[in-house]
């Protein structure tokens, strides 16, 4: 999604982690969906590429997609209105491919097609067709009050409030099996992150790419002893699969935001200009919507994309980077094509609808205001 907050040109280097950051989504999908149970596998270099490399990339692509956006937000002084605008054009291009997807599936009568995706996809953000589209939606109603609340913590209140929500959060609901403390793929860890960025955008010193490399290396180191920490403990114990899920990592968990702050310090730090790289980024967003559509993830995880039969190949990591680095190409191709057409139609007054209704609703309410007013 673009940041309209933007004003000065595009860092190059942040949208090139933008790219990277679905990279690693679709990657951890692969193994997430895959018709292959990696855990039901014995150890073996395969596994351990795909648990501790492959897996752990959706959680911190994840984080990283929404911290790059928060980085802009914190500084764009964002309204109601702005922010109920990113919504409306979000939805254009979410709408787009529901409907798209939706009637191919239906035509082509993909595994998972039914009448009640149907009427799913016609309000995909309201049914939350794509976890991450409701859940950003729902952090951009809430975002321009939780910047003039956050604003008016102060430098202190807000650090109190930075320390609790990481105690509570990324270590105690990351560490202890079956604690959430409330934690899902909500909103609400779209708020916590914001709580974090913004408190490093408006009161931290600026980070060295060392610190975040360290940031990066730490959170990593922590992923593989926990993971192997913990089928340790299974293997030796027999305790359930409470003991392994919590290994898998969320983009809320300390270690899972260690990498992705790392990361995104690492690559903000570096700055250069290139347009190809920019003109990429802004499909990135439609790699997620294409992929994550039920029928197709059924179809590209379970049938395409099955590593079943390439498990013992000592090339299947590289092959399926290779395979996804390639899906994600057809999409960017796919949504090329999108965008040409919102170019000719819709994007050539871009938010031009959504101005006139916001400013007839004003008016009436300012109508209303006035009414009541001179009445009483």
């Amino acid at each position: 999604m673009r940041e309209q907050g933007q004003a000065k040109p595009r860092n190059s280097s942040i949208e090139l982690l933008r790219i990277l950051a679905m990279f690693g989504i679709v990657f951890h999908h692969f193994v997430w969906f895959n018709a292959l149970d990696i855990d039901s596998r014995p150890w073996s270099f395969n596994r351990v590429l795909l648990e501790f490399v492959a897996n752990p990339m959706g959680k911190v692509g994840a984080a990283l997609f929404f911290l790059i956006s928060a980085w802009f937000l914190c500084e764009a002084g964002l309204g109601v209105r702005d922010c109920l605008k990113r919504i409306w054009l979000m939805e254009r291009e979410v709408l787009f491919w529901s409907f798209t997807l939706v009637i191919l599936s239906v035509l082509f009568r993909l595994p998972g097609s039914s009448m009640k995706l149907v009427l799913k996809s016609m309000l995909p953000t309201l049914t939350g067709a794509w976890w991450y589209v409701t859940a950003y939606a729902m952090f951009l109603v809430l975002a321009p009050f939780l910047l003039v609340g956050l604003k008016a913590l102060g430098q202190r209140q807000h650090q109190m409030l930075c320390i609790m929500t990481i105690v509570l959060w990324a270590v105690l609901a990351g560490v202890v099996p079956s604690i959430s403390l409330g934690m899902s793929l909500n909103f609400v860890p779209f708020c916590f992150i914001f709580v974090l960025v913004s408190y490093w955008r408006w009161h931290g010193r600026p980070a060295s790419r060392r610190e975040g490399l360290i940031a990066f290396l730490t959170g990593f180191l922590l992923t593989v002893a926990m993971g192997l920490g913990a089928s340790l403990l299974q293997t030796t114990t027999g305790l359930g699969p409470a003991i392994v899920a919590v290994t898998k990592g969320e983009m809320w968990y300390l270690r899972d935001l260690l990498m992705a702050f790392g990361l995104f310090i690492w690559f903000e730090r570096s700055h250069f200009s290139n347009r190809a790289i920019d003109f990429l980024a802004r499909s990135a967003f439609a790699i997620y919507l294409i992929t994550e559509f039920p029928t197709i993830r059924t179809l590209l995880w379970t049938k395409l994309f099955d590593m079943t039969p390439y498990w013992t190949s000592p090339w299947l990591f590289i092959s399926a980077a290779a395979g996804i680095a390639l899906l994600s190409g057809a999409c960017v191709l796919a949504d090329l094509a999108r965008r040409g057409l919102f170019a000719l139609t819709v994007d050539r007054h871009r938010g031009a609808w959504f101005d006139r209704i916001w400013d007839s609703a004003v008016t009436l309410w300012v109508s209303h205001e006035s009414s009541i007013t001179s009445v009483h």
